[in-house]
Protein backbone atom coordinates (compact mmCIF):
# COMPACT_ATOMS: atom_id res chain seq x y z
CA UNK A 1 0.00 0.00 0.00
CA UNK A 2 1.60 3.20 -1.06
CA UNK A 3 0.72 6.18 1.85
CA UNK A 4 -0.87 8.74 -0.71
CA UNK A 5 -3.54 5.92 -1.80
CA UNK A 6 -5.10 6.73 1.59
CA UNK A 7 -8.22 8.56 1.16
CA UNK A 8 -6.30 12.03 3.20
CA UNK A 9 -3.31 11.92 1.18
CA UNK A 10 -5.45 10.84 -2.09
CA UNK A 11 -7.62 14.17 -1.72
CA UNK A 12 -4.42 16.34 -1.47
CA UNK A 13 -3.04 14.39 -4.65
CA UNK A 14 -6.22 15.31 -6.58
CA UNK A 15 -6.18 18.62 -5.66
CA UNK A 16 -2.88 19.08 -7.57
CA UNK A 17 -3.84 17.03 -10.09
CA UNK A 18 -6.66 19.23 -10.79
CA UNK A 19 -4.53 22.21 -10.40
CA UNK A 20 -2.02 21.35 -12.89
CA UNK A 21 -5.14 19.90 -15.37
CA UNK A 22 -6.39 23.53 -15.78
CA UNK A 23 -3.42 25.10 -16.39
CA UNK A 24 -2.35 26.55 -12.83
CA UNK A 25 1.03 26.45 -11.04
CA UNK A 26 0.93 24.86 -7.37
CA UNK A 27 3.31 25.28 -4.35
CA UNK A 28 2.97 22.64 -2.25
CA UNK A 29 4.18 23.08 1.57
CA UNK A 30 5.53 20.54 4.11
CA UNK A 31 6.28 21.62 7.55
CA UNK A 32 8.42 18.37 8.01
CA UNK A 33 9.59 16.16 5.51
CA UNK A 34 8.06 15.08 2.56
CA UNK A 35 6.00 11.45 2.29
CA UNK A 36 7.79 9.20 0.47
CA UNK A 37 6.11 8.94 -3.54
CA UNK A 38 4.34 11.95 -3.98
CA UNK A 39 6.52 12.41 -6.81
CA UNK A 40 5.97 9.05 -8.65
CA UNK A 41 1.74 9.43 -8.11
CA UNK A 42 1.48 12.55 -9.43
CA UNK A 43 3.77 11.67 -12.73
CA UNK A 44 1.94 8.02 -12.57
CA UNK A 45 -1.20 10.04 -12.98
CA UNK A 46 -0.15 12.96 -15.35
CA UNK A 47 2.70 10.94 -17.56
CA UNK A 48 0.23 10.79 -20.58
CA UNK A 49 -0.59 14.62 -20.31
CA UNK A 50 2.76 16.52 -19.65
CA UNK A 51 6.16 15.39 -20.28
CA UNK A 52 7.86 15.62 -16.98
CA UNK A 53 10.85 17.44 -15.77
CA UNK A 54 12.67 17.49 -12.16
CA UNK A 55 14.81 20.86 -11.37
CA UNK A 56 17.13 20.82 -9.13
CA UNK A 57 16.41 24.48 -7.32
CA UNK A 58 20.06 23.64 -5.33
CA UNK A 59 21.91 24.61 -8.33
CA UNK A 60 22.45 28.08 -9.06
CA UNK A 61 19.40 28.31 -6.77
CA UNK A 62 19.72 32.56 -6.72
CA UNK A 63 19.28 32.76 -10.16
CA UNK A 64 15.77 31.15 -11.05
CA UNK A 65 16.27 31.95 -14.52
CA UNK A 66 19.62 30.61 -15.51
CA UNK A 67 18.83 27.27 -13.54
CA UNK A 68 15.79 26.94 -15.52
CA UNK A 69 17.52 27.57 -18.85
CA UNK A 70 20.72 25.25 -18.14
CA UNK A 71 18.03 22.28 -16.81
CA UNK A 72 15.31 22.41 -19.52
CA UNK A 73 16.75 24.18 -22.36
CA UNK A 74 20.09 24.53 -22.71
CA UNK A 75 20.16 24.71 -26.70
CA UNK A 76 18.58 27.79 -25.43
CA UNK A 77 21.04 30.84 -24.97
CA UNK A 78 21.17 34.04 -21.97
CA UNK A 79 20.94 36.66 -25.30
CA UNK A 80 17.39 34.71 -26.32
CA UNK A 81 16.14 34.13 -22.61
CA UNK A 82 16.47 36.78 -20.14
CA UNK A 83 13.48 36.36 -17.95
CA UNK A 84 10.78 33.99 -17.30
CA UNK A 85 8.13 36.06 -19.68
CA UNK A 86 10.55 34.80 -22.43
CA UNK A 87 10.92 31.33 -20.88
CA UNK A 88 7.40 30.86 -20.91
CA UNK A 89 6.86 31.40 -24.50
CA UNK A 90 9.68 29.32 -25.92
CA UNK A 91 9.38 26.40 -27.66
CA UNK A 92 11.38 24.10 -25.87
CA UNK A 93 10.18 25.00 -22.64
CA UNK A 94 6.75 24.47 -23.02
CA UNK A 95 4.50 21.00 -22.33
CA UNK A 96 6.38 20.44 -19.40
CA UNK A 97 5.35 19.52 -16.07
CA UNK A 98 8.22 20.90 -14.11
CA UNK A 99 8.68 19.68 -10.72
CA UNK A 100 10.64 21.81 -8.87
CA UNK A 101 12.44 20.87 -5.48
CA UNK A 102 15.49 21.08 -3.09
CA UNK A 103 14.49 25.22 -2.73
CA UNK A 104 15.85 26.67 0.64
CA UNK A 105 14.92 29.54 2.71
CA UNK A 106 17.73 31.63 1.46
CA UNK A 107 16.77 30.65 -1.79
CA UNK A 108 12.91 30.80 -2.14
CA UNK A 109 12.54 34.40 -2.35
CA UNK A 110 13.88 34.57 -5.74
CA UNK A 111 12.06 31.49 -6.41
CA UNK A 112 8.99 32.86 -5.02
CA UNK A 113 9.06 36.19 -7.44
CA UNK A 114 10.50 34.34 -10.55
CA UNK A 115 6.78 32.00 -9.99
CA UNK A 116 4.83 34.87 -9.23
CA UNK A 117 6.45 36.66 -12.38
CA UNK A 118 5.57 33.11 -14.49
CA UNK A 119 2.40 32.85 -13.56
CA UNK A 120 1.22 36.13 -14.92
CA UNK A 121 3.38 35.53 -17.63
CA UNK A 122 1.88 31.89 -18.67
CA UNK A 123 -1.32 33.02 -19.00
CA UNK A 124 -0.64 34.24 -22.59
CA UNK A 125 -0.09 30.40 -23.44
CA UNK A 126 -2.46 28.21 -24.81
CA UNK A 127 -3.40 25.19 -21.97
CA UNK A 128 -1.81 22.95 -24.45
CA UNK A 129 1.69 24.19 -24.75
CA UNK A 130 1.29 26.11 -21.44
CA UNK A 131 4.18 24.47 -19.08
CA UNK A 132 2.97 24.05 -15.10
CA UNK A 133 5.24 24.31 -12.08
CA UNK A 134 4.90 22.27 -8.79
CA UNK A 135 6.78 23.32 -6.28
CA UNK A 136 7.66 21.31 -3.57
CA UNK A 137 8.54 23.29 -0.26
CA UNK A 138 9.72 21.49 3.09
CA UNK A 139 11.44 22.80 6.10
CA UNK A 140 12.75 26.36 6.52
CA UNK A 141 11.37 27.36 3.10
CA UNK A 142 8.15 26.30 4.04
CA UNK A 143 7.25 28.68 6.39
CA UNK A 144 7.24 31.36 3.70
CA UNK A 145 3.65 31.95 2.09
CA UNK A 146 3.03 32.78 -1.32
CA UNK A 147 0.67 35.53 -2.53
CA UNK A 148 -2.05 33.53 -4.93
CA UNK A 149 -2.15 34.47 -8.37
CA UNK A 150 -4.93 33.60 -11.22
CA UNK A 151 -2.54 30.73 -11.99
CA UNK A 152 -0.77 29.94 -8.96
CA UNK A 153 -2.13 28.22 -6.18
CA UNK A 154 -0.27 27.19 -2.47
CA UNK A 155 -1.47 24.31 -1.32
CA UNK A 156 -0.60 22.98 2.14
CA UNK A 157 -0.44 19.36 3.28
CA UNK A 158 -2.23 20.39 6.27
CA UNK A 159 -5.30 18.38 7.64
CA UNK A 160 -5.15 15.88 5.40
CA UNK A 161 -3.99 12.99 7.29
CA UNK A 162 -6.11 12.38 9.97
CA UNK A 163 -6.35 9.09 12.89
CA UNK A 164 -8.29 6.76 10.44
CA UNK A 165 -5.68 7.07 7.53
CA UNK A 166 -2.57 6.53 9.84
CA UNK A 167 -4.59 3.27 11.21
CA UNK A 168 -4.99 1.72 7.97
CA UNK A 169 -1.12 2.20 6.95
CA UNK A 170 0.05 1.07 10.36
CA UNK A 171 -2.44 -2.06 10.41
CA UNK A 172 -0.93 -2.79 6.50
CA UNK A 173 2.77 -2.06 7.62
CA UNK A 174 2.43 -4.49 10.45
CA UNK A 175 0.84 -7.20 8.56
CA UNK A 176 4.65 -8.95 8.17
CA UNK A 177 6.11 -7.97 11.43
CA UNK A 178 3.40 -8.84 14.34
CA UNK A 179 1.78 -11.85 13.63
CA UNK A 180 -0.90 -11.77 16.22
CA UNK A 181 -3.97 -10.21 15.09
CA UNK A 182 -5.01 -8.95 18.45
CA UNK A 183 -1.47 -7.58 18.91
CA UNK A 184 -1.68 -6.32 15.29
CA UNK A 185 -4.18 -4.23 15.60
CA UNK A 186 -3.73 -2.95 18.97
CA UNK A 187 -0.13 -1.37 17.35
CA UNK A 188 -2.20 0.38 14.63
CA UNK A 189 -4.21 1.74 16.80
CA UNK A 190 -1.60 3.18 18.49
CA UNK A 191 0.88 4.46 16.66
CA UNK A 192 -2.30 6.42 14.52
CA UNK A 193 -3.61 7.47 17.70
CA UNK A 194 0.44 8.52 18.76
CA UNK A 195 1.39 10.11 15.98
CA UNK A 196 -2.13 11.19 14.78
CA UNK A 197 -1.25 12.79 11.09
CA UNK A 198 2.63 12.69 11.19
CA UNK A 199 3.65 9.42 9.15
CA UNK A 200 7.08 9.95 9.72
CA UNK A 201 6.79 9.50 13.33
CA UNK A 202 4.13 6.43 12.23
CA UNK A 203 7.18 4.77 10.72
CA UNK A 204 9.20 5.25 13.18
CA UNK A 205 6.93 3.88 15.64
CA UNK A 206 6.16 0.85 13.39
CA UNK A 207 9.85 0.22 13.12
CA UNK A 208 10.45 -0.74 16.95
CA UNK A 209 9.91 -3.91 19.54
CA UNK A 210 6.25 -3.86 20.33
CA UNK A 211 6.63 -3.65 23.90
CA UNK A 212 8.68 -0.27 22.77
CA UNK A 213 5.91 1.14 20.58
CA UNK A 214 2.71 0.78 22.59
CA UNK A 215 5.25 2.94 25.21
CA UNK A 216 5.82 5.20 23.11
CA UNK A 217 7.28 7.69 25.82
CA UNK A 218 11.09 7.58 25.13
CA UNK A 219 10.60 7.45 21.11
CA UNK A 220 8.30 10.69 20.99
CA UNK A 221 11.51 12.47 23.06
CA UNK A 222 14.17 10.95 20.47
CA UNK A 223 11.76 12.04 17.70
CA UNK A 224 11.16 15.86 19.40
CA UNK A 225 15.29 16.15 19.60
CA UNK A 226 15.59 14.93 16.11
CA UNK A 227 13.57 17.75 15.07
CA UNK A 228 14.93 20.10 17.36
CA UNK A 229 11.85 20.81 19.50
CA UNK A 230 11.74 21.96 22.75
CA UNK A 231 9.62 23.40 25.23
CA UNK A 232 9.63 26.78 23.77
CA UNK A 233 9.07 25.87 20.55
CA UNK A 234 6.10 27.19 18.81
CA UNK A 235 3.00 25.42 18.68
CA UNK A 236 2.54 25.68 14.67
CA UNK A 237 1.55 24.21 11.72
CA UNK A 238 4.91 25.77 9.98
CA UNK A 239 7.26 24.60 12.73
CA UNK A 240 5.51 21.32 12.37
CA UNK A 241 4.31 20.81 15.60
CA UNK A 242 0.15 21.52 14.86
CA UNK A 243 -2.09 20.05 12.16
CA UNK A 244 -5.47 19.47 11.92
CA UNK A 245 -8.12 22.44 11.27
CA UNK A 246 -7.44 25.58 11.92
CA UNK A 247 -10.10 26.17 14.68
CA UNK A 248 -9.07 22.89 16.04
CA UNK A 249 -5.63 22.73 16.32
CA UNK A 250 -3.89 19.35 17.37
CA UNK A 251 -0.64 19.03 18.67
CA UNK A 252 2.04 16.97 17.83
CA UNK A 253 2.61 13.93 20.52
CA UNK A 254 6.51 14.37 19.93
CA UNK A 255 5.64 17.78 21.62
CA UNK A 256 3.53 17.38 24.38
CA UNK A 257 6.01 14.80 25.83
CA UNK A 258 8.99 17.07 25.82
CA UNK A 259 6.85 19.98 27.52
CA UNK A 260 5.13 18.03 30.24
CA UNK A 261 2.07 17.73 28.69
CA UNK A 262 2.10 13.74 28.64
CA UNK A 263 -1.31 13.68 29.84
CA UNK A 264 -2.62 14.13 26.50
CA UNK A 265 -0.32 11.39 25.00
CA UNK A 266 -1.76 9.33 28.09
CA UNK A 267 -5.27 9.97 26.61
CA UNK A 268 -4.58 8.96 23.48
CA UNK A 269 -2.71 5.62 24.54
CA UNK A 270 -5.76 4.79 26.55
CA UNK A 271 -8.12 5.37 23.22
CA UNK A 272 -5.78 3.73 21.26
CA UNK A 273 -6.43 -0.06 23.88
CA UNK A 274 -9.31 1.02 24.91
CA UNK A 275 -10.62 0.31 21.04
CA UNK A 276 -9.22 -2.87 20.96
CA UNK A 277 -8.99 -4.51 24.85
CA UNK A 278 -12.59 -2.89 26.22
CA UNK A 279 -14.24 -5.67 23.54
CA UNK A 280 -11.49 -8.61 23.71
CA UNK A 281 -12.43 -7.78 27.74
CA UNK A 282 -15.87 -8.72 27.08
CA UNK A 283 -15.55 -11.71 24.67
CA UNK A 284 -13.18 -13.36 27.90
CA UNK A 285 -16.05 -12.78 30.14
CA UNK A 286 -18.55 -14.35 28.04
CA UNK A 287 -16.42 -17.01 27.14
CA UNK A 288 -15.32 -17.38 30.80
CA UNK A 289 -18.84 -17.81 31.74
CA UNK A 290 -19.95 -20.09 28.80
CA UNK A 291 -17.07 -22.79 29.82
CA UNK A 292 -17.58 -22.63 33.65
CA UNK A 293 -20.90 -22.23 33.43
CA UNK A 294 -20.52 -24.94 36.49
CA UNK A 295 -19.36 -23.01 39.05
CA UNK A 296 -22.14 -20.09 39.19
CA UNK A 297 -25.32 -21.39 40.53
CA UNK A 298 -28.36 -19.50 39.78
CA UNK A 299 -30.22 -16.92 40.93
CA UNK A 300 -27.40 -15.10 42.36
CA UNK A 301 -28.54 -12.28 44.53
CA UNK A 302 -27.44 -8.64 42.93
CA UNK A 303 -28.54 -6.29 45.69
CA UNK A 304 -31.15 -4.03 46.00
CA UNK A 305 -34.19 -7.80 46.08
CA UNK A 306 -32.83 -8.12 42.16
CA UNK A 307 -31.81 -11.81 41.47
CA UNK A 308 -29.44 -12.52 38.29
CA UNK A 309 -31.24 -15.25 36.74
CA UNK A 310 -28.94 -15.74 33.65
CA UNK A 311 -25.25 -16.25 33.89
CA UNK A 312 -24.28 -14.04 30.93
CA UNK A 313 -25.62 -10.79 32.93
CA UNK A 314 -22.50 -11.20 35.43
CA UNK A 315 -20.27 -7.99 34.57
CA UNK A 316 -16.83 -8.58 35.59
CA UNK A 317 -17.32 -7.31 39.19
CA UNK A 318 -20.06 -9.58 39.79
CA UNK A 319 -18.15 -12.44 38.04
CA UNK A 320 -14.93 -11.58 40.01
CA UNK A 321 -16.42 -11.34 43.73
CA UNK A 322 -18.80 -14.57 43.39
CA UNK A 323 -15.77 -17.16 41.95
CA UNK A 324 -13.69 -16.49 44.86
CA UNK A 325 -14.35 -19.29 46.71
CA UNK A 326 -12.34 -21.87 47.46
CA UNK A 327 -14.15 -24.43 44.99
CA UNK A 328 -13.51 -22.51 41.84
CA UNK A 329 -9.88 -23.52 40.37
CA UNK A 330 -7.44 -20.95 41.27
CA UNK A 331 -6.57 -20.22 37.43
CA UNK A 332 -9.89 -19.10 36.88
CA UNK A 333 -10.11 -16.90 39.03
CA UNK A 334 -6.86 -15.46 38.49
CA UNK A 335 -7.79 -15.00 34.94
CA UNK A 336 -11.22 -13.38 35.82
CA UNK A 337 -9.19 -11.22 38.15
CA UNK A 338 -7.07 -9.80 35.77
CA UNK A 339 -9.71 -9.47 33.35
CA UNK A 340 -11.59 -7.22 36.03
CA UNK A 341 -8.78 -4.90 36.49
CA UNK A 342 -7.91 -4.43 32.98
CA UNK A 343 -11.78 -3.63 32.54
CA UNK A 344 -11.97 -1.20 35.97
CA UNK A 345 -8.38 0.53 34.49
CA UNK A 346 -9.74 1.08 30.85
CA UNK A 347 -12.93 2.13 32.24
CA UNK A 348 -11.47 4.50 34.22
CA UNK A 349 -9.27 6.13 31.34
CA UNK A 350 -6.33 4.88 32.22
CA UNK A 351 -3.93 3.06 30.24
CA UNK A 352 -2.16 0.03 30.76
CA UNK A 353 1.34 -0.81 30.95
CA UNK A 354 2.93 -3.17 27.32
CA UNK A 355 2.79 -5.99 29.90
CA UNK A 356 -0.85 -5.64 31.09
CA UNK A 357 -1.96 -5.03 27.47
CA UNK A 358 -0.23 -7.64 25.85
CA UNK A 359 -1.18 -10.52 28.79
CA UNK A 360 -2.27 -14.11 27.51
CA UNK A 361 -5.32 -13.52 29.84
CA UNK A 362 -6.55 -11.26 26.80
CA UNK A 363 -6.07 -13.56 24.09
CA UNK A 364 -7.84 -16.59 26.32
CA UNK A 365 -4.43 -18.00 25.59
CA UNK A 366 -3.82 -18.79 29.30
Amino acid sequence: MDFWSLPGPSSFVDDVEGAVRDGVNVVARFPGGVPDGLERDLRERLYAVLEWTSIDASRDGLDPVGSLRQQVCRDVSPFEIGNVAELAVAESFQGRLLWLENIDGTAWPYWAEALSNYSDACRNVDLLSRSVFVVVLSGEAAVNELRREVALVCRDFRDDVDVSDLFVFALWKARLSVACREHRLLLAHTVAQVAQWDSLLAEELLALPLVEALNPCSALKRYAQHRGWTPETLRTWEAGTVDGPVQQPIVHSALLEVSGSSRVVRQRLWAAQAAVLLPLVEQRRVGLVERQGRYIKLPIESGGGQQIRDPLDLDLGKLAWYLDRDEVPPRLRAQTQRLRRVRNKLAHMEPLTPEQALHPTLLGDE
